[in-house]
């Protein structure tokens, strides 16, 4: 992958790819994530597995499940103890819940089995795995090391019964690893789009533990990065300063041209909460130019300062609570 821009570009190797050896602090952690859109199927996912190995008595494993089928959506997060079975030479068990992260043979398998509710997917990359993350970031204690990478996603999943077979959905990743203090982080914005294999947007804003504001983001065209000039970021949060409905993402770039990358929420997000901090993530349709395709606004805005859960009743457009709801799809509004 050829860079153009002034930007940082680090390609990764597979064995950046296995659990690396943790470090000493108390907020060291690792985790992997992964969002599918299965357009053809009308089935979304959106799982994350964190293992924080110096939380609690033996550990901590952060377990972010969600999957969306036609009308129907299922959740679960929580805060389990990290097992020993939990630490895979080549992955990350989830927990519970039949979840695990595995790569092996060059592609990123993912499971999730809960009673009549299940998925297993694999996840090849449509390009080199990087790391884009600019010197002068203010995530040091957020996400340090980082990887991510779109692709091609396979599989099925089976909701109370009814199977949906994916052949041709489209996939981002990441994984990290390195010191997160979670509660010195106050709001981040990160919201990935692929509009298909030539052409990928993502931009990331952060105001990060030392007070700073920070936006910056890439384009990647026909296998080439582009480091644009300038990324503004703006998300329509609800009332209830949680949820969104989606967002406008603007990249400046070199050459003078301007891209506007609008995001429109299909299905309801899923609100996380995690060591004081709440994250939302919903699936969106997105728009550039002529192009269309699905990304997501991932928001978080720590309006509880971080001392209470949010209560699902003040949510609009996204659900905290655990278990399977019911919703219309094409709109992430909740108990219309």
């Amino acid at each position: 992958m050829e860079l153009i821009g002034e930007g940082r570009l680090i390609l990764t190797e597979p064995k950046d790819e296995l659990p690396h050896v943790a470090g000493m602090h108390a907020d060291w952690q690792e985790s992997v994530v992964i969002y599918v859109w299965d357009a053809e199927n009308k089935c979304y996912v959106f799982f994350r597995i964190g293992h924080e190995p110096h939380q609690g008595e033996n550990g901590m494993t952060a377990l972010w499940a969600n999957i969306w089928v036609p009308g129907q959506y299922y959740k679960y997060y929580d805060a389990l103890p990290l097992r020993d079975e939990d630490r895979l030479p080549n992955g990350f068990g989830g927990g519970g819940k039949g979840a695990s992260y595995t790569y092996k043979n060059g592609k990123h398998h993912w499971s999730i089995h809960d009673g009549d509710i299940s998925a297993d997917l694999v996840m090849d990359d449509n390009h080199p795995p990087f790391d884009f993350f600019p010197a002068w970031h203010n995530l040091g204690e957020v996400a340090s090391n980082h990887i991510e990478a779109t692709g091609k996603v396979s599989g099925k999943i089976v909701f109370k019964g009814k199977t949906y077979v994916m052949k041709n959905a489209v996939g981002h990743r990441d994984h990290s690893w390195g010191v997160r203090k979670w509660e010195s982080m106050h709001t981040h914005r990160w919201a990935p789009a692929i509009f298909g294999p030539d052409f990928v947007t993502h931009a990331v804003g952060m105001i990060g533990p030392d007070r700073t504001l920070t936006q910056f983001g890439y384009v990647i065209r026909d296998g080439k990065l582009y480091v644009p000039k300038k990324t503004s970021v703006a998300c329509l949060i609800e009332a209830d300063g949680l949820t969104n409905r989606g967002g406008v993402v603007n990249y400046s770039m070199e050459s003078g041209e301007q891209l506007e990358v609008v995001y429109w929420n299909i299905v309801p997000s899923a609100l996380s909460f995690h060591r004081g901090y709440p994250c939302n993530d919903p699936m969106s349709v997105v728009t550039c130019g002529t192009r269309t395709g699905f990304g997501l606004m991932e928001n978080a805005d720590n309006t509880m300062g971080g001392k209470e859960r949010p209560d699902q009743k003040i949510l609009i457009s996204g659900y905290i609570d655990n278990g399977v709801f019911p919703y219309r799809y094409g709109t992430s509004r909740i108990n219309q």
